[in-house]
């Protein structure tokens, strides 16, 4: 993904990336704040990319299968990197 592609998405780059491994579950996407909310964007095109980027028009069939897995994956190393940034 370039820069362009990034927009919006992009001004998070600047923390440090933490893989969630437990601890507290992400809160409901309306309560988090918009900087999280990015970067958990930015996580999961970046996921969907690498995934295409792989599997070319063979996974095209199943990147819908996938969606949830990686915006699940987003949404608590998100969490991860937010929690971990605040405390």
């Amino acid at each position: 993904m370039d820069e362009s592609e990034r927009g919006y998405y992009a001004m998070t780059t600047n923390l440090e990336h933490v893989t969630w491994m437990g601890g507290s579950s992400p809160l409901p996407v309306i309560e988090i704040s918009v900087e999280e909310y990015a970067y958990a964007m930015e996580l999961y095109f970046e996921q969907r990319e690498e995934y295409r980027a792989y599997w070319k028009d063979h996974g095209r069939q199943h990147e819908q299968d996938y969606a949830e897995m990686f915006w699940n994956r987003a949404r608590h190393d998100a969490h991860a990197t937010y929690r971990e940034a605040t405390s």
